[in-house]
């Protein structure tokens, strides 16, 4: 009886983070920032993360926070900085993407290689 107590809990977990996630997505849209196709899409990702996530058997939270908010905060800064322009937001996201790599080898640098 808990333990399927704790699935219904764990569902409308992933229900809120889906509304949560959606809020977002639809404000972006709203607003200009994202246009409907990539909206949907975001959304999709958004749903297979969460689904995903939830037939491992691993913790949405830690998925959605340890992989999902990172690249959605990612995602939101280009495409703020961006302003909508595709060439903008893809030179941006380069310029990031090389920043980020060049983060990684420093932080295996320091870490180490074998531990």
């Amino acid at each position: 009886m808990a333990r399927r107590r704790d699935e219904k809990g764990r569902g409308l977990l992933h229900f809120f983070t889906i509304v949560g996630f959606t809020a977002t997505v639809l404000g972006l849209v709203s607003a200009g920032m994202l246009s409907g196709a990539q909206g949907g899409a975001a959304l999709i990702a958004m749903v297979l993360v969460v689904s995903l996530a939830s037939r491992l058997g691993t913790s949405v939270t830690r998925v959605v926070l340890g992989v999902g908010l990172p690249l959605m905060a990612m995602a939101l800064l280009v495409i703020r900085e961006g302003k909508g322009n595709t060439q903008a937001m893809t030179a941006l996201a380069g310029a990031i993407l090389a920043l980020l790599i060049a983060l990684f080898g420093i932080f295996i640098i320091i870490r180490g290689r074998g531990r």
